[in-house]
This record gives structure tokens, sequence and C-alpha cells, in this order.
């Protein structure tokens, strides 16, 4: 069961695990997930979600699906939701917390989740939002498959972070690939475009980043955390994409 719908149709690889493992009885609450490559995958999740149950059963041989269980509520008749219990696992992007007195309800209105887990990464500024002399966010890219490709972007900069980054900031060359201008769909909830400072892309920052990745970019902005080494593009080539974080 979901929040919203029962989607045991489109996942009986979990469903076939979960009855021969789980006793009559036992009641568990946690996520289903897929791995791709050694990581969780809301992609190909979404993949095995939207689909009819017919081509979610085709699916379960080429993405299996698994279950990640956060609480053993009850078990051999016995409630156990005084108790409580976490599991780690690469790619996990927090915890979804709940106040002690409050009940177990499909809705978890009263939950609240809480993003813990922030990793202090590298990116390229590939372009920026705002004038090159006085940027206001920072579009950041890394090579995936040797094309330089948008791969999140930060916060509003604070004025002293502007004026760190402009410093370093150098105007692209005519061969620059991105468009003059950039879609916010991801990260604003709506589409909007927005004209785009393009730099040179061989300025490294740093950036504070979150574990959810979707499409090799990341789904929630990016902080600034600093400037960091300048590298020359050809080393750049061999970046890492997020989801080699």
């Amino acid at each position: 069961m979901s929040r919203q719908r029962n989607d045991t149709d489109r996942f009986p690889d979990v469903a076939r695990a979960a009855a021969a493992q789980l006793d009559d009885g036992a009641v568990v609450d946690g996520e289903l997930v897929i791995m791709v490559d050694g990581r969780l995958s809301f992609d190909a999740l979404q993949r095995r979600l939207v689909t009819t149950p017919a081509k979610a059963r085709q699916m379960v041989a080429s993405i299996p699906a698994s279950y990640v269980a956060f609480d053993l509520l009850a078990y051999g008749g016995v409630d156990l939701r005084t108790q409580r219990w976490t599991t780690e696992a690469m790619g996990i992007e927090g915890l979804a917390v709940k106040g002690a007195s409050s009940r177990y309800v499909g809705a978890r209105r009263e939950w609240l989740k809480v993003m813990k887990r922030r990793d202090t990464v590298e990116v390229i500024c590939g372009g920026v939002i705002g004038p090159i002399e006085r940027p206001e966010v920072v579009i950041a890219g890394r090579y995936l498959g040797g094309d330089l490709v948008v791969v999140g972007r930060t916060v509003p900069l604070t004025d002293a972070q502007s004026a760190e980054l402009a410093a370093v900031l150098r105007p692209a060359r005519r061969n620059h690939p991105w468009p003059d201008e950039i879609s916010s769909q991801r990260w604003a909830g709506r589409d909007s475009k927005k004209p785009l400072t393009k730099t040179r892309p061989d300025d490294v920052v740093e950036v504070s980043a979150d574990a959810a990745i979707q499409a090799s970019q990341w789904r929630h902005p990016l902080r600034y955390a600093g400037t960091a080494e300048t590298f020359s593009p050809m080393t750049s080539r061999h970046f890492p994409s997020p989801s080699d974080r």
C-alpha cells in the first residue's frame, strides 16, 4: 500500500518476497526502491509506478524492485511501535519522522521529512543567472559522456558569495554548448525561463548537495560553498556525474 493506492499489482516481485519472508500478522513500514548501478534510482521507480500492471509485470526481470523496511510495527501479535530502527543505504535522502505520541496514518500529515544527509562536492560553474560581475545563482555543470550538461543550480547567492565568485569568472567563448535561456521548472516547481550568462567551463566551485538525484540532476537546489581550483576543460571531461559520487 502507498499513501494513495494499493500498488501490489505493479510490484508483484516485492509482494512475493514479502509473502515468503514475513510471518502472518507482521506489519512493516518502509519504501519501495529500485537500484541501478549500485544507487537508488527514482527514475526507474517512477517507470514501474506509472505503467499498467501488465507492463509492470514484464519489467520485473529488467528493473526488479526491493523494499527497504524502516519500522517493524507489529510482529507475532505484539505492537512494537514504542521502539524504532532504521537502515542506511547508498542514496537515501534523509529521514521521515513523527512525534512519539502521533499515530501511523496513511496521509502522514504530522510527519516531517528531515534532509540530514548533505555532501560537499565540486561542480563546474558553466553559467550564472545575473550579470557576470554580480552573479545571483550558479548553474552547475558536469561532463557526461563528453558533453557539458546542467546538473543543478544553487539557491540565491549572498552578496559576499557573489563578490567572491565574480572575482574568478570569465565570459564564455562562442562555442559554449548551453542555451541563452535556462528553464527553472525542475527547481522552482513551475516552468519559467531565465536569461543565462554563460561562463568559461573551466572554473570549479564547491557546493553542498543532498542525495536526491533524478535524470543525472540534483532534484533540490544546491548551496554555494566557495570557489575551488581551476582546471582545464580536457581534464574536466573525466569529472564524475552526480550518480558517481
